[in-house]
């Protein structure tokens, strides 16, 4: 065997080792397998901030190592894991996303830092900026075309990753499903703080979906929960109009489809259509929309998947 031949394995793991040390938190992570396409999704563990983290990953079936692909970040909700968001989200069913890598990371706690009840100094938004920069690293992902989903606490924190100066710079469109919206209390400004989103962009894609339903998280909000306040969906939209100076931003364009199951509420910004878009889903409550009945959705189903609406929103924006 050529001597190049035997030095290379170990080249290569000097290579992923001292990769993770150039990004900007100087994090650490566990070796990755070679990426497998349409493979098995795989628990990988990075030390952010001084903590050890988790998330799961997965290749799509037409991931090729020389073509950039697009990512979609899927966040669960307070009380489930990243194995539970995969399941539900289905952002690994080849059916669904064929193209697209699909990173389901694991909260602390099984919360995020978006919520009254999340732990303490959770440090989430740097956790999701190192996965990314290690991710980039590591395999062709297509930087124009990064994405966040997330249901109830983990679409709250979608919510909460649009309003981040640096991440609404690296993520080119968000989708929450059933968001918690954490409020301060007897205010519009989020939990975590002011929604300041990166400044360089002509405008923040935004869809939401929820059902009327919904007793966990309100359509129409609720005053004090948990120690904070959670706005009228309607409200929390209007308010991403405002920011991307959509046309019409206090009212929008609003239809009734699938014979008046379904409230499609919309913006045009800034020369592109449906930006700022929410689906308001009669007979549905704190559940990801779907047509299939299954468990987790209390054997229910309804006119529209969730999952089919944000790849097609999601397919429609690039980072520019």
């Amino acid at each position: 065997m050529p001597f190049y031949a035997l030095l290379l394995p170990i080249l290569i793991v000097l290579a992923l080792s001292a990769a993770c040390s150039t990004s900007r938190n100087s994090c650490q992570s566990s070796l990755l397998p070679e990426a497998v396409a349409g493979g098995h999704t795989v628990e990988h563990t990075i030390h952010s901030n001084g903590k050890a983290r988790h998330y799961l990953l997965h290749f799509p079936i037409l991931y090729e190592a020389n073509k950039p692909a697009p990512l979609i970040f899927s966040f669960h909700g307070n009380s489930h894991d990243a194995y539970y968001q995969e399941s539900l989200s289905q952002f690994s069913n080849a059916s669904f996303n064929a193209n697209s890598i699909a990173v389901y990371p694991q909260g602390l706690n099984n919360s995020w830092e978006s919520a009254p009840y999340a732990v303490p100094n959770s440090d989430d938004f740097d956790f999701v900026s190192d996965i990314l920069d290690l991710l980039q690293s590591k395999y062709s992902v297509d930087s124009s075309r990064v994405y966040a989903t997330g249901m109830s606490n983990g679409g709250g924190f979608v919510g909460a990753l649009a309003c981040n100066k640096n991440l609404s710079g690296r993520i080119a469109a968000f989708a929450p499903v059933s968001g918690a919206f954490y409020e301060k209390l007897h205010s519009t400004t989020p939990l975590v703080g002011p929604c300041e989103p990166n400044t360089y962009r002509s405008s923040i894609p935004i869809l939401e979906l929820h059902g009327q339903d919904d007793n966990t998280i309100k359509y129409n909000g609720q005053r004090d929960r948990d120690g904070a306040t959670i706005p009228a969906i309607p409200s929390w939209l209007e308010g991403w109009a405002v920011r991307n100076g959509c046309a019409n931003s206090t009212k929008g364009h609003v239809e009734s489809i699938h014979d008046g199951r379904v409230n499609k509420t919309s913006w045009s910004c800034n020369a592109h259509q449906d930006v700022v878009t929410g689906y308001e889903i009669a007979d549905w409550a704190h559940w990801w929309p779907t047509t299939e009945r299954s468990e987790k959705s209390k054997n229910h189903a309804t006119i529209l998947n969730a999952t089919t609406l944000i790849m097609d929103f999601f397919g429609k924006h690039l980072l520019a």
